[in-house]
């Protein structure tokens, strides 16, 4: 009020002056008939030099006023800039002030400098000029010079916690910690403005990596103000960090004890029930979350959804979903596990729809890409199921447990070489991956390499002497061709070892008995073998050759009629199940 006040009273000044002066500067002219002629002397002078001066400065100081209040900061800067020429050499604080300000909020801080520099020299020991002129020096990393400004400006004032937060500031901006810290201290024991001073101690102590201590200092303004957001995020912070999940989740309650509207604390609370599988609370959280927010995050609508998901509230869990869709059709997570619940629901097409929707750029690409093909393998569908794996390799060549995944397509399909050719890649990449070389050893005996498919299961065996698969393996090949049957027999125990109830191990051991001609205990291992693994024809296949050596030919016949039916139930038979099949009508002719 008091600067419209001095801009008015100077405007009707100079306005009145002005109209003094021109009336005084013209005549009019009586002898004209025609009308009143105004006559302009050339040596009057309209109006003095420093009197239109001065109405220009005023002018152009209404017109700065103006457009600071209308937030038109750039012709603010522009008009107080045309005062202070107008003034110079002279100094108005009042211009210089606002100048100073506007140049810094233009990024012109030599100018704002110079500006608050006049200030100081007009009134070196004001306590605003001090203040205004440190901050731009520390803006600038003068930071010895901006400490001694607010130094003294602290002993003039020295109940302002603001600048003594300055000071610290500055201390922190240098690196000196402990500094900052001995500053806040100091006038925490004023007890000036005690949540500010904590609030900035808590931060300085925390960057001093005093954590606990800082979490101190926090929990006494939140004690002292609970129904204040101000440190919610703080201390909860520390406390996840510091993994005190129990008291964050105490924290949390109290917090909404007092705040309950409390975002922050309601999703915390709520991710940590989720931790501990508490899903009905923390669904019942989330849920609140969305009643008390117009716009519910879709991060956390997110988790709703997977907690529903997680419950098989499969109905809500879509609803969840096509929410977020709707507000976010980018959002690749929603739709990845939107397709996941139609893939369970047996909408397989709607689940590869949603997948296609997926971009290349997106996070989720590649588990979409591997998911299709599970899903297109499913449906029986080996091409799609290679060319989504493929798009899925391709945007991660060296991914391991992609290129297993396509070596096992590549497998199902048949097309042997191609699946030899990322298998040695991956290999390339992890040459001591058990699985990997598992799995190329099976891929070895599938191309009808049988003697570098038990060399490689071989190396298996030397990278973990307990893969009882491997054990197996190697035992039933030595069993089969009825060589180094002792050699068989303590590798399939190895195996057994691992997994004593394993019908195919059981298998093994009994084919082993039966080579050795040892055909009770071929019998009771393939029996045990059998019972474990219901209808496979192999084992019932080895189970009825073992009867026969016992002279139980006529339950025999049953046993291999009944592995014939099983295998001509197939629509499609893998060479190995096909050379069963001709051996199974061999012995049933018999």
């Amino acid at each position: 009020m008091k600067v419209f006040y001095h801009i008015f009273s100077f405007h009707f000044l100079s306005f009145s002056l002005f109209a003094f002066l021109t009336a005084c500067s013209v005549r009019l002219n009586s002898n004209s008939p025609d009308s009143m002629v105004i006559e302009t002397d050339p040596n009057t002078v309209y109006m003095d030099t420093q009197t239109e001066k001065q109405s220009e400065l005023l002018y152009q100081y209404i017109v700065g006023e103006l457009s600071y209040l209308d937030e038109d900061f750039d012709r603010a800067l522009a008009s107080f800039a045309k005062a202070s020429k107008l003034l110079e050499p002279k100094v108005s604080p009042p211009i210089h002030e606002k100048l100073a300000e506007l140049y810094v909020r233009a990024g012109q801080i030599e100018k704002a400098r110079s500006e608050s520099e006049k200030l100081l020299k007009s009134d070196p020991e004001n306590e605003e000029y001090l203040i205004l002129h440190a901050g731009i020096l520390e803006s600038i990393g003068q930071f010895q010079e901006a400490r001694e400004l607010y130094s003294k400006a602290i002993s003039k004032n020295s109940q302002r916690a603001d600048v003594w937060i300055l000071l610290a500031n500055v201390y922190t901006r240098e690196g000196n910690l402990e500094s900052a810290a001995k500053v806040l201290k100091e006038v925490h024991k004023k007890g000036i403005d005690d949540t500010l001073v904590l609030f900035n101690l808590g931060r300085v102590t925390e960057m001093q990596g005093k954590k606990s201590l800082a979490l101190k200092y926090y929990l006494k303004i939140f004690e002292s103000e609970p129904r204040s957001p101000l440190v919610v995020g703080d201390v909860l912070r520390i406390m996840i960090e510091q993994e005190k999940f129990d008291e964050a989740e105490k924290f949390c309650r109290r917090v909404l004890d007092f705040q309950q509207e409390n975002s922050m604390a309601r999703k915390v609370l709520s991710n940590l029930l989720l931790g501990e599988r508490k899903l009905d609370e923390a669904l019942e959280h989330f849920e609140m979350l969305e009643s008390v927010s117009d716009n519910l995050g879709n991060e956390t609508r997110l988790k709703i959804a997977l907690i529903h998901l997680d419950k098989q509230n499969f109905k809500e869990a879509v609803r969840q979903l096509l929410l977020i869709l709707a507000s976010e059709p980018n959002h690749d997570e929603a739709r990845f596990y939107l397709a996941s619940i139609y893939a369970g629901a047996g909408r397989a097409q709607d689940a590869l729809e949603e997948l296609s929707k997926i971009k290349s750029d997106q996070k989720m690409f590649v588990k979409a890409k591997v998911f299709s093909a599970f899903i297109w393998r499913q449906e029986g569908n080996l091409d799609k199921a290679e060319a989504s794996i493929t798009e899925a390799h391709n945007a991660v060549p060296n991914d391991l447990k992609v290129l297993y995944y396509l070596l096992v397509i590549l497998r199902d399909g048949k097309k042997y070489e191609q699946a030899q050719h990322f298998t040695l890649k991956a290999i390339e990449i992890s040459p001591h991956n058990e699985k990997l070389n598992f799995q190329y050893a099976i891929l070895l005996h599938d191309m009808g390499k049988i003697e570098e498919a038990n060399k490689q299961m071989e190396k298996v065996v030397e990278i973990n002497p307990k893969n009882a698969d491997a054990l197996n393996f190697l035992a039933y090949a030595l069993a089969e061709k009825g060589e180094r049957l002792d050699d068989a027999m303590s590798l399939v125990k190895r195996a057994l070892e691992v997994s004593p109830e394993d019908p195919y191990f059981k298998d093994t051991l009994g084919w082993i008995y039966f080579q050795m001609e040892n055909f009770p205990e071929a019998e009771r291992a393939l029996g045990e073998a059998l019972h474990g693994a219901g209808s496979d024809p192999v084992i019932i296949e080895h189970y009825a050759d073992i009867l026969v050596k016992l002279d139980k030919k006529e339950e025999a016949q049953k046993l291999y009629k009944q592995s014939l039916e099983i295998l001509s139930a197939k629509e499609t038979l893998e060479q190995e199940e096909v050379e069963v099949l001709n051996r199974l009508k061999q012995k049933i002719k018999k």
